[in-house]
């Protein structure tokens, strides 16, 4: 996924609720976003082509997991703008 500006928008709300916490799970989420930066420079490493999600899994688990790959990232840019945009107004 991508970063959008939901993510700053959000934490001004999450902030009084969770307190201290908050530090933790933002920190927790940085380690996953690594181990998942890690497994695409390691794909892009072993797979020197350009694309995403649709140009790895084709070339590590097929045409269907691609194309099921694809439909998954073009929904969530879908939802994830939906979001952004309920955010702002």
């Amino acid at each position: 996924g991508t970063i959008g500006s939901g993510v700053f928008v959000l934490t001004g709300d999450v902030q009084p609720v969770a307190g201290p916490s908050a530090i933790l799970s933002w920190i927790l989420a940085g380690l996953t976003c690594l181990l998942s930066a890690f497994s695409y420079m390691e794909l892009s490493a072993r797979i020197p082509t350009r694309g995403s999600c649709y140009v790895f899994c084709y070339a590590t688990l097929g045409e269907f997991a691609a194309v099921i790959g694809g439909v998954c990232l073009t929904l969530e840019y879908g939802i994830s703008g939906a979001g952004i945009a309920r955010s702002w107004s």
